[in-house]
């Protein structure tokens, strides 16, 4: 069985997300004025380890006794508003 100790380190990351306006024709008054702000939760990839540089690198999900991770996300620094450590 896994233990939490083989995972590096569960994270919750608030990040500005960039966002499309519209499927089509609109007028600069009609932009959207409202930032997308996204919470990702996942395990943290440091960057020697694998990981985007100058990314914060997350998987959601990995196999027992292997390197195989999924449903990766790399968020460029710039973008992140918070990092909250949830555990190891």
């Amino acid at each position: 069985m896994a233990r939490l100790e083989d995972f590096g380190s569960l994270a919750i990351i608030t990040w500005h997300d960039c966002h499309g306006d519209s499927d089509g024709w609109l007028t600069l008054g009609e932009l959207e004025q409202e930032p997308a702000i996204v919470h990702s939760v996942g395990w943290l990839v440091p960057t020697q380890e694998g990981g985007c540089p100058d990314h914060v690198t997350l998987y959601q999900s990995r196999i027992e006794g292997t390197d195989q991770i999924d449903s990766v996300v790399h968020i460029p620094v710039g973008m992140v508003k918070n990092v909250k450590l949830l555990g190891r």
